[in-house]
């Protein structure tokens, strides 16, 4: 009974102090005073009362409909304003509007002039189905997301279209009040994505006699005055696929040609041994350079350059034609004639790249070489080649504009001279008599440099 009588003098005193057509002047923002904690115990109390005390102690004013009614009984310790009128009000099927320094209690299907308000946000870096998800967390109950996706001039012409050319937007509806929070969430959110320019050069040099397994670029480079960064472990390339059909030598190496003028094949012929990695310095890249180029007989096969963002791939493609002679029968006046025709065969060397940004500039790079190459020779007369295809995945952290080195792409080549006597030598069949064939082995390594450099915006140079 005391505890009944203490409780009717709390809300007789929240009666008078709701008179007021203004509460006591608050420097405290409407959105901080609504997440402070407060405590309270009434037992079947009057609705319209508990909520003038709520609103008098928290300085708001408020508004109440007169079909508001009914008793409630609470118990809170330590909870926000805001907790405490969703639990009064939602459970006896009313709601709130907190507008500037008002709270307004209706019932909750009915709509109010102004409680919420559209407007539309462009997203300039980032995917709008991408941001759904942080802001929903952030809006009111009667909040709601939707996107729009425009899409692009060229695709609507007819044209190709290049890539995401979509310009997405959000079309958010809230509270007034609660723009703020919505548009502080995508302000972070919509953000830049970091650039990088990836520089590729695929190089092949010829093996000396002591280099037959390979060139040890990190040893190259401590030797020239710079330890370069070498990675523990090599890379063991496992070969994969069969054989392909041909038959016939090697006449030629497509538009790559042999290194140094000589060798007759191109990109990807032979077999690859262990694939290693070192990560160098711009100085110790330029050195290691340097001493390709004295060596005179290494060739540049391609140095592609592309920009991609941050966690988005980058394909390079090296490809090399090549010419398998195939033994045939054709039919002529004199009867059956020895002939032999040409097929090609595309070698292709693939590198994906996919460079991550960290925020004190340092770029983690995961790479996949994926090589081509012939392996041998199947067939009764071990003349049809072998194409097989090796894979490797590695993720590789570097410092802006250092140089990551793959090597141990060993290949061996077979360079075949042919002589023979004018006229006798093409004769059908006894031509074979007047012809000389002599193989030469030869040994090369194929060497990819990948570098990665950040492409800063304009935001950001400023």
């Amino acid at each position: 009974m005391k505890r009944v009588l203490l409780l009717s003098l709390c809300l007789l005193t929240g009666f008078g102090l709701a008179q007021r057509v203004m509460p006591p002047a608050d420097p405290v923002p409407t959105t901080d005073r609504a997440k402070q904690l407060l405590s309270m115990d009434f037992v079947e109390a009057d609705l319209q009362s508990v909520l003038r005390l709520l609103a008098e102690q928290n300085n708001f004013n408020l508004v109440v409909n007169e079909d508001i009614s009914g008793t409630v009984t609470v118990h809170f310790v330590n909870v926000t304003l805001k907790g405490a009128l969703d639990a009064i009000l939602k459970a006896n099927g009313y709601d709130y509007l907190i507008q500037d320094n008002i709270i307004i209690i209706k019932p909750i299907d009915s709509e109010m002039e102004g409680e919420t308000i559209s407007r539309v946000y462009k997203l300039d870096y980032i995917s709008a189905n991408d941001a759904i998800s942080p802001l929903e967390d952030v809006l009111t109950p009667k909040g709601k997301i939707q996107v729009f996706q425009r899409t692009s001039e060229l695709s609507q012409s007819g044209g190709e279209e290049l890539g995401d050319t979509r310009a997405d937007e959000l079309v958010i509806t809230d509270t007034p009040q609660n723009f703020t929070k919505i548009e502080e969430v995508i302000k972070n959110l919509d953000v830049p994505v970091p650039q990088v320019m990836i520089s590729v050069k695929f190089i092949e040099t010829i093996l000396s006699d002591n280099e037959n397994m390979g060139i040890d670029w990190t040893a190259k480079a401590t030797l020239m005055g710079g330890p370069a960064r070498a990675d523990p472990s090599g890379l063991a390339i496992p070969a994969t696929g069969g054989g392909v059909g041909g038959g016939g030598g090697i006449t030629g190496g497509g538009t790559q040609g042999g290194i140094g003028g000589g060798g007759t094949g191109g990109l990807g012929i032979g077999h690859f041994k262990e694939l290693n990695l070192a990560i160098l310095t711009m100085q110790e890249f330029q050195m290691v350079l340097d001493y390709l180029k004295s060596k005179g007989n290494s060739k540049i096969l391609s140095d592609p350059r592309i920009a991609t963002l941050d966690n988005h791939r980058a394909t390079f493609t090296t490809e090399t034609e090549l010419t398998v002679i195939v033994p045939t029968v054709a039919q002529g006046a004199t009867g059956a004639l020895a002939a032999e025709t040409a097929q090609q065969y595309t070698i292709k060397i693939e590198l994906i790249v996919m460079p991550h940004v960290h925020k004190n500039g340092q770029i983690t790079m995961v790479v996949e070489p994926t090589v081509e190459g012939i392996t041998g020779y199947s067939g009764p007369d071990l003349d049809q080649p072998i194409i097989s295809r090796r894979n490797a995945k590695t993720q590789v952290r570097v410092n802006n504009g250092e140089t990551i080195a793959l090597g141990g792409l060993i290949k061996e080549d077979t360079r075949t001279t042919t002589r023979k006597v004018p006229f006798l030598g093409d004769l059908p069949i006894l031509g074979k008599l007047f012809t000389y064939h002599s193989n030469e082995k030869q040994k090369s390594d194929l060497l990819i440099f990948i570098t990665p450099h950040l492409v800063y915006s304009d935001e950001k140079t400023e």
